[in-house]
């Protein structure tokens, strides 16, 4: 009988899905890979995706977002040899002690979107690789879904929450600074809400500046409709005081729109100085000179969707049970194993220190860690 498709159970709170969407439809291969999403109420729903993906050799079980009640899910439950994987976002990062709380031990996989994701994280957890693989991922964008169109001339998009960590204040004084010398500029702001502080504040200084009509709320803008509002915008102009990606920036480059955003830690990893200002007076100038199209290439390129969908096939593939995996039970067997030249090796779980010697000495010889397996870390060349 032909082995059935590995499956990928996506676990997913309310509210907290929206990165998954394109991924829970591309990442599926017909005969190879399933993908089934199921939305977390408790533990009940936790038993169903383990009941579906019941190939404890093969199957992953995905938590998307560290959040209450993930980490005390896993914490609890018996996964039954199934491969767990969680991918972190900023606020678990950054924001939260959700991260450092977390039951590592138990998770053998985590993704996170940068460079500088992983540093804050490690900050968090040092001892995180003792316990878990970490893999970068950088978000991709649906390019073939996100295309140029007709670009209305003067027209800024502004995109997010309405909080005061999205800093649309300063997108005010901006147009501001534009409309002291062409009138014809415009915002339209794409938005489901903010915090109460940021909302007033906004409709404050939206009315003392005069920027009234000249700027136009449209409110949340579905998924569906969001590649047409980006492609009419001339320039999308961020004012985040951080992005761990900026989905956004992506969006609006596919479809054609020049990108104006605040410089930030962390953005570099991602987006050119010719897309970063430090202040008003900045972005402003840079608005002036925007060039349509410019930065299509630049995301088809390096922050495709497909490319993300591909290295998270990489990662998830399934460990051979065919290949020997050669154990290693002491530290100092290392070297020996080395000089043996075998292609796959279990290291056995070990003081830390000791972990993080043996770990360096594979990964410096060529070794890519591919797992965990029955108290053991996988490593093969």
């Amino acid at each position: 009988m032909a082995r059935r498709a590995q499956r990928i159970a996506f676990m997913l709170l309310p509210g907290l899905d929206h990165f998954t969407h394109d991924l829970i439809a591309s990442l599926p291969v017909p005969g190879e890979v399933e993908v089934k999403p199921f939305p977390v109420r408790g533990l009940n729903d936790l038993d169903a995706a383990c009941a579906w993906a019941d190939d404890a050799a093969r199957d992953t079980i995905w938590f998307e977002f560290c959040w209450p009640p993930f980490p005390a899910m896993i914490a609890q439950y018996d996964f039954g040899g199934r491969r767990v994987l969680m991918r972190v976002h900023r606020i678990e990062a950054y924001e939260t002690s959700h991260a450092a709380s977390a039951p590592w031990h138990k998770i053998d996989d985590v993704i996170v979107v940068s460079e500088d994701m992983a540093s804050r994280l490690l900050a968090q957890v040092p001892g995180l690789r003792n316990a878990t693989a970490l893999h970068v991922v950088h978000n991709g964008v649906d390019v073939d879904r996100f295309v140029p169109r007709v670009v209305e001339a003067f027209s800024i998009g502004w995109c997010g929450l309405l909080n005061m960590r999205k800093n649309p204040l300063m997108a005010l004084e901006i147009l501001y600074l534009l409309r002291q010398e062409d009138i014809r500029w415009h915002m339209h702001i794409s938005s489901k809400g903010g915090d109460p502080v940021a909302l007033d504040n906004f409709s404050y200084l939206r009315r003392r500046l005069g920027l009234v009509a000249a700027v136009t709320v449209d409110g949340n803008v579905s998924a569906a409709a969001m590649p047409a509002w980006h492609a009419r915008n001339l320039v999308l102009l961020s004012t985040s005081l951080h992005e761990s990606f900026g989905y956004a920036m992506a969006e609006a480059a596919s479809c054609g729109s020049d990108v104006a955003m605040l410089d930030q830690v962390g953005a570099a990893e991602f987006w050119p100085d010719e897309m970063r200002f430090g202040t008003a007076a900045e972005a402003a100038a840079m608005i002036k000179a925007a060039r349509p199209g410019r930065w299509r290439e630049m995301v088809v390129k390096r922050f495709s969707l497909n490319a993300q969908v591909e290295k998270l096939r990489g990662i998830l593939k399934p460990i051979s049970h065919d290949m020997d995996f050669l154990r290693i039970g002491a530290a100092d067997e290392v070297l020996d194993h080395l000089a043996s030249g075998h292609s796959a090796l279990r290291l056995d779980m070990r003081p830390k220190e000791e972990m993080e010697a043996a770990e360096f000495l594979l990964v410096s010889s060529g070794y890519k860690r591919v797992g965990q397996s029955q108290g053991g870390i996988l490593f093969r060349v």
